[in-house]
């Protein structure tokens, strides 16, 4: 999951599924311009890099915005977090325990970067 001023989290009932992008706040002063595309850019690339699926059940299309965490919010440069697996989902886990999977979804948060640094 990409989450730029977010931190979604997930109830038991949530699919195991998807990650979700979020970018920085509408309310942010200079961080929101420059998180919504580094949070598209990394959705993209995750997807893409990953073969995870975007989220379907929280934000649209990948992309949840919040305006309740400071760390994001008070920030001066782009700033998204990302959330990657749903640690509660057995086949989520594995694969994040997994150093092939760390490996392919290193280098897809790495190609996001560079997407957005290109830009």
């Amino acid at each position: 999951m990409v989450t730029g001023p977010t931190a979604t989290r997930r109830s038991p009932s949530t699919p195991p599924e998807g990650h979700l992008a979020s970018e920085g706040s509408p309310f942010s002063n200079r961080s929101a311009t420059g998180s919504a595309p580094l949070g598209a850019d990394l959705r993209t690339a995750f997807a893409a890099g990953t073969g995870e699926p975007v989220s379907s059940y929280d934000g649209i299309d990948g992309i949840q915005p919040r305006d309740n965490l400071a760390g994001t919010n008070l920030s001066t440069i782009p700033k998204v977090f990302i959330e990657c697996a749903n640690m509660r989902n057995a086949t989520d886990a594995a694969l994040v325990t997994s150093p092939r999977w760390q490996a392919m979804a290193a280098r897809a948060i790495a190609a996001g970067l560079t997407t957005f640094l290109k830009d």
